[in-house]
Order: C-alpha cells, then sequence, then structure tokens
C-alpha cells in the first residue's frame, strides 16, 4: 500500500513548501550578519564613550533583537533537521512512511508532473547532487540522458500501481543493505527494475542491475558513516574518545609501556572501515576470551586475510562498549617482541623482562595482550631457533591458565603446524580462530574504502568497472595471495602506473589500462577479445574443418581446448 495522504513524512514535506529550508537558512545568515554588524557597532561607541555616563540604547536593542531572530532561526533548522525530518514509523504497510525525507520530497514532486511517475522520478533523481558520484563512477552522461526523457515523453498509465511497484523494490533494496528507510539511492537502483526507458540505456553501458545497485549502496554507506561522523554527541564517538578515569582503578604497566604500542590509542586518531570482514570470528574471539578457564585465543590465517584487522575491529568494539561487560574498555595492547628481544642484553634478561611484563599483565586486570607472528618465539627448528632464537614457550605455559591473563597471538596455519602445534600443552591452552580469505563480493566493499582515501591523496578517479577489473582479474590470474591483500596490491599499483602512463584519459583508470597492467604482470593478454579474435574463435571449428577432413570428435576437442586457452 502506498498512500502518502496518510503518512507523517508527507505532511513534513508540506510544512517545508510552505516554508523553505533555503529561506530559513538565507534568513539565519543575515540575521547573524546583522547581529555581528550591530555588536560592532555598540562595542565600537562604547569605546568611544567609556569615559561619559552616555548609553547607546538603540544599537543596545538592535543587537540584542537580532541575536534574538537568529536564535528562533537557527533553533528552528536544528529542530527541523534532527527532529521533524526524522518521523517514526507509525505504519510499516504504508510504504509511504519509509521514505526518508530527501525521498519523500522527491515522490511528491514526481507524482504531481506533467510525465508518467517512473520518468518523473529519475529525472528528478538525475538532478540531485547526492547522486553524482554514482553518475560518475558509472560513467553515465547524466545532461544526455536528462535530454533524451524530455524528448521520450510517455503517457500516465495505472500510476498507483507504477508507483507502488517501484517503492515496494526500493524498499526490499534498502532492507537488504539493512537501511531502515528507502533513500532516493533506493529509489534510483528500484528503477532499474521498473523503468525500461532506463534498462536500454543500462545496456547501452553494459551496465546491470546489481552493478547499479553496488554502487547505490556503495554511496549510501558513505553518506551514513559521514552523518554518524558529524553527531559528536552520539554515544559510539564519544566512547572512541575515552575517558579520563577508567584506568585508575587498575595496575601500573611501566616495564609494557615501554616494549609496546596501545591499539585503542591507535583506533581514536584513525577509526578502522566501516566494512567489518569476519564478523563471527570477532564474535569467536569474545567469547574465547570470557570463558572458563584460559582465556586466550590463536588467530590463524594466511598473511593477507585480515588479521591485523580483526585485531583492530575487535578493539573498536570493546572500546565503544559492544562487547560483554567483562571486556569492554579493556586495553588492548600489541607486545613488541623485535624491541623485547633489541633491548634485553641476553636469554636470562629477556626472559626477565617478560616475566614482568606478564606479572603487570596479571596484576592489572585491565589489558588484553597481543603478539604478532607468535610462531616466531616458540617451539623450534621452524619458530624461536629459526627466526628469534628464543623460545616463550615455557614462560607463557606458567601464565596462560591464569583468567586475568588474556592474549591474542596472531600466526600462519604453517607456523601453527610446524611450531606451535608442537607443544601440546601450549595448544590445549588456546582457543583456535580460522580465519578465511574475503569473497570477491566483500572484497569489492573493502576496496570502496581504499579507493575513497587514495582518490584523495592522488587526485585519480576509479571508475566502477575499474574496481570490478580489479578484483576479477586478481581473483583470477593472482593465486598466491588471498583476498583481500592481492586486489589491495593491484589497486596500488594501478595507481601508480596510471600516474606514470596514463595518456588515454588522464586522471581517471579505466578497465582497459587494468587489464594492461595485469598481462604485464602475469605475461599474458588479458582484458577484452579484439572483434577478430572473437570471430576466430567462434568460427574456430569451421575454419580447422577446412584443413582437416571427417576429424569432427578431434576438431571439436582441439577448437574447445583453443578457446580455454
Amino acid at each position: 500500500m502506498f498512500d502518502p495522504r496518510s503518512a507523517r513524512i508527507f505532511k513534513i514535506v508540506n510544512i517545508e513548501k510552505s516554508f523553505p529550508l533555503w529561506l530559513v537558512y538565507l534568513l539565519e545568515i543575515l540575521s547573524l550578519i546583522l547581529f555581528l554588524v550591530f555588536l560592532s557597532l555598540f562595542l565600537f561607541s562604547s569605546f568611544q564613550k567609556s569615559f561619559s555616563p552616555d548609553f547607546n540604547g538603540f544599537l543596545f536593542q538592535r543587537t540584542c533583537l537580532s541575536l534574538f531572530v537568529f536564535g528562533i532561526f537557527f533553533l528552528y533548522s536544528l529542530f527541523f533537521n534532527l527532529k521533524l525530518k526524522k518521523p517514526g514509523i507509525e505504519d510499516p504497510d504504508n510504504l509511504a512512511n519509509l521514505l526518508d525525507f530527501k525521498a519523500a520530497k522527491i515522490v511528491e514532486n514526481s507524482i504531481h508532473s506533467d510525465f508518467s511517475f517512473n520518468l518523473s522520478l529519475l529525472l528528478n533523481l538525475l538532478s540531485q547532487k547526492e547522486l553524482l558520484f554514482c553518475f560518475r563512477r558509472l560513467l553515465l552522461p547524466v545532461k544526455e540522458i536528462k535530454r533524451e526523457i524530455k524528448r521520450f515523453q510517455r503517457p500516465r498509465e495505472d500510476e498507483k500501481r507504477e508507483m507502488e511497484t517501484t517503492i515496494s523494490l526500493a524498499k526490499k533494496i534498502a532492507f537488504s543493505n539493512q537501511f531502515p528507510r528507502i533513500s532516493i539511492f533506493q529509489l534510483f537502483a528500484a528503477l532499474t527494475h521498473t523503468e525500461p526507458f532506463l534498462k536500454e540505456i543500462l545496456n547501452s553501458f553494459e551496465l546491470t542491475r546489481e552493478e547499479v545497485e553496488e554502487v547505490t549502496s556503495w554511496e549510501a554507506r558513505i553518506k551514513k558513516e559521514r552523518e554518524l561522523k558529524k553527531k559528536f554527541w552520539e554515544r559510539e564517538n564519544l566512547a572512541r574518545r575515552g575517558g579520563f578515569s577508567k584506568g585508575w582503578s587498575y595496575g601500573y604497566t611501566i616495564t609494557l609501556d615501554q616494549f609496546s604500542w596501545e591499539v585503542s590509542e591507535l583506533i581514536k586518531v584513525t577509526p578502522p572501515s566501516g566494512i567489518i570482514l569476519h564478523q563471527k570470528e570477532i564474535k569467536d574471539l569474545e567469547d574465547a576470551l570470557i570463558k572458563e578457564g584460559s582465556r586466550s585465543a590463536l588467530v590463524v590465517g594466511e598473511p593477507g586475510v585480515g588479521r591485523r584487522t580483526v585485531v583492530l575491529n575487535f578493539a573498536d568494539k570493546i572500546l565503544k562498549g559492544k562487547s560483554y561487560k567483562t571486556l569492554n574498555w579493556k586495553r588492548v595492547i600489541e607486545l613488541d617482541m623485535p624491541a623485547l628481544i633489541a633491548g634485553s642484553r641476553d636469554i636470562r634478561g629477556l626472559e626477565m623482562n617478560l616475566k614482568l611484563i606478564f606479572d603487570e599483565v596479571l596484576r592489572a586486570g585491565n589489558i588484553i595482550l597481543v603478539i604478532h607472528q607468535i610462531h616466531n618465539y616458540i617451539g623450534f627448528k621452524f619458530g624461536a631457533e629459526a627466526v628469534a632464537k628464543v623460545d616463550i614457550s615455557g614462560i607463557l605455559s606458567q601464565y596462560l591458565p591464569y583468567p586475568q591473563f588474556r592474549l591474542m597471538g596472531i600466526t600462519t596455519y604453517e607456523g601453527f603446524h610446524r611450531s606451535i602445534g608442537n607443544v601440546p600443552e601450549l595448544v590445549a591452552q588456546f582457543t583456535k580462530i580460522e580465519l578465511k580469505p574475503s569473497t570477491p563480493t566483500e572484497t569489492f566493499k573493502v576496496l570502496e574504502e581504499e579507493i575513497l582515501e587514495k582518490e584523495k591523496k592522488t587526485g585519480l578517479f576509479i571508475t566502477f568497472k575499474s574496481v570490478k577489473s580489479i578484483i576479477d582479474l586478481a581473483n583470477r590470474y593472482i593465486g598466491d595471495v588471498p583476498f583481500p591483500k592481492k586486489a589491495i596490491d593491484l589497486l596500488n599499483e594501478i595507481i601508480i602506473y596510471e600516474l606514470r602512463y596514463g595518456r588515454k584519459s588522464p586522471g581517471i583508470v579505466l578497465p582497459e589500462e587494468v587489464a594492461a597492467l595485469v598481462s604485464q604482470k602475469v605475461e599474458i593478454p588479458v582484458g577484452k577479445t579484439e572483434e577478430e579474435e572473437r570471430n576466430l574463435l567462434l568460427n574456430l571449428e569451421e575454419i580447422i574443418h577446412k584443413r582437416l577432413i571427417n576429424q569432427e570428435e578431434a576438431v571439436s576437442e582441439v577448437s574447445n581446448a583453443l578457446r580455454r586457452a
């Protein structure tokens, strides 16, 4: 059901029509300017008459009046943006209640248009600044599409059904991407399913509905994160800043502080990405650190799957107070083993320092210790003897049984089997948490964050098709490194390649350039097959038959093998 007349959000849209926000902002700025002018004049006149009993009441009155007017407009705009724009959803069965303010405003304009609802909605969406990000990523020419829409007029037929179909699809897309309301991004994604004109445009640019939906979800996530960062009063943002007395009730860690760095402090400066992979593994890590008995875990995975990122996301979660009560706001500290080894005179000195550090962790009671590449310091042959020339397994075995001692070790599969696995009494004290490589879909979400940072630093622009090419070609031709690392590495390489050799479209990374770079790396032709090559492959059997007679089965096998190659 779609009934805008009974929806609160559409009533608020009508209020905004009567007294538009742009007018409120204008009056707010003008009243602020008047206040500053009158205040300056009042202070200047008061300074001149500082030795006179006269008081300039006129300027004082105007100063107070302009401040009062500014306050009214400021509070109105604040109340409208923070409260009125976000009414509660009274009737979820009415699709109109699920639209956010911007989407409701555009839908309202589209209903009263001369075009059909879908075409009018598309025309209005093409004019939105927030969607320019999506159009640029997809390389869609907005002006040309607008011109075509105005020329391509379709009579208004069965408008109610058209509205309900489009908005119900937008609702489905919003909910599948965990958005509580329908925004302009989901409306545009829904039109790719319901508007034939837009389907033709996408086909002409070799774009699919799924790709458009991915780009619109990308921009919607960016907008959501930016809005959250602006709200400094929100609990998440305040929690990251931390308090000034949470650690007063715990013990000091003088030796540990000399040979470590605090993960929690790093997060306060540079918060981790909003895209969180391995959520199940993070939950398993939390469970391991609160269970009865030994509270230590081994994070096992190949380099590049995101082992450190799991630790960062875990630390961020407890810093925001979103984990178990016994873990929230604890200090996550990574022990710098190379610095500790270098700072100790000999093996005996190292053992003494290590015991001091572990004793401090026990006494403090609010520390979760992290040791990176822990296999380098355990066992023989592969671990301690081969790398660090020190074996800490004996000391670790003394402390791991204590419930107050929480340790996260980061290791690889090879390191676990050849080093840690040879010390059964140590393995029994750890909970093993295995990390698998991310999927191409998950990797795309990771690249979203990386791309925005790289573009900001380099001034380049990376199209959506190029991002897909990076993931597809990395998946196909780079087998010795797992996702997401191989995709991130390829992204870094293509940026350098574009800065040095980009000639076709300077400043814009295109799929052909990604293919050219991968071709250089793997020394295999990569990318779209040229027209002649395509025709050759399609007619391969016919061409071979001209030379070979009565060998149908052999020709078929050879042709298939050549196509696969």
